[in-house]
Order: structure tokens, then C-alpha cells, then sequence
């Protein structure tokens, strides 16, 4: 954005939701929605903005102006505020039960042994847990509580396998508070 694009802009702040729209940023929403391109819209949105017809605008202003406008209005009602963090909680729990179930299936799908596979561990009671943390080793992993809590034990003993995992690895950090 120029120099002059955030002076022009200044003047007319950004409304946070589309009842709070001015004319000319209400014709603009509703126009761009509609499919009308930026350079056909620009001369009566300087109108309605009360801006003289021989400004010129740089052709991001207009574009940037309405993608801001979008991320303003893009709100969640307050009603479904429970619902989003619901939702996203149970989707993540499916997602994490279907990935160690893959990561099982690929071990025997390459040779390997079939391994238990339990739900997330941070999603499951402490008293659920089974075996502790340290009772898993790289040894001892087929008879293990869990392939997760043995993968956590493995990255955490590091060494050559752990640098085969990424550094930023959530399965860990989610179950930092387990004992070694």
C-alpha cells in the first residue's frame, strides 16, 4: 500500500460489521459479491465515499479494502461460540484416534508387528492410562499399553529415531507431563 492509498484510506475507517458499512463500502461488498470487478465499481464507489471522479486509486486499494472488509464480517454468532470449540475438540480426537490406527496398519503393512492402539492418550482418564511411561522401552514396546505412549517414550529417549520425527511434534508436547 502507497503512501498516498493509506492517506486515502484514513478517512474512511474500516466497519467491523456490514450494518456498520458506509454507502460506498456497502456498494462495494455487495458488488464484489455480486462479481463486478474493482475497476468497474471505482468510479461510483468515490462517488458514494464523497470523493472527488478524478482521484486516482491505486488498483490494490479497492481489492485490499474489501478482503479486509470480508475478514471483519467473517464472525461466528456468539451461540455457536461452545459449538466451535465442541466441534473442533471431536473432530481433533477422531482425527488423532484415525491417525494411530494408520500408523499401526503402515507398521504391519511394511513387515512390521500389529500393535495396540488405544484412544488419544490426552483425551483418556489418568487412571486409564495403564502402564506408565517408564515401564515402555524400546524393547518392551509390543507389549505395551498403547503405540502412542511408545512413540512418546521413544521420541523422548531420543537418539538416532528421534531425529526422524519432526521437532515440533504434537504428540509430544501434548503428553509432556507424562512420566519418563
Amino acid at each position: 500500500m502507497t503512501v498516498a492509498d493509506q492517506t486515502q484510506t484514513a478517512s474512511i475507517p474500516l466497519p467491523s460489521t456490514y450494518e456498520k458499512c458506509k454507502p460506498a463500502d456497502k456498494y462495494l461488498f455487495d458488488n464484489r459479491e455480486a462479481g463486478k470487478s474493482f475497476e468497474e465499481m471505482t468510479p461510483r464507489w468515490l462517488q458514494l465515499a464523497g470523493r472527488s471522479p478524478d482521484e486516482q486509486l491505486s488498483r490494490s486499494m479497492l481489492p485490499n479494502r474489501y478482503m479486509r472488509m470480508k475478514i471483519n464480517f467473517s464472525m461466528i454468532k456468539e451461540e455457536d461460540h461452545v459449538l466451535l470449540f465442541e466441534a473442533k475438540k471431536h473432530i481433533e480426537t477422531e482425527m488423532e484416534d484415525e491417525k494411530w490406527s494408520r500408523i499401526a496398519g503402515e507398521i504391519v503393512s511394511k513387515g512390521g508387528d500389529s500393535y495396540r492402539v488405544s484412544r488419544a492418550l490426552d483425551a483418556r482418564p489418568r487412571s486409564k492410562l495403564g502402564r506408565s511411561m517408564a515401564e515402555c522401552t524400546a524393547v518392551d514396546c509390543g507389549q505395551a499399553d498403547d503405540l502412542q505412549r511408545c512413540y512418546v517414550k521413544l521420541m523422548k529417549k531420543g537418539g538416532d529415531l528421534s531425529k526422524i520425527a519432526s521437532p515440533r511434534d504434537r504428540d509430544i508436547s501434548a503428553n509432556d507431563d507424562e512420566d519418563d
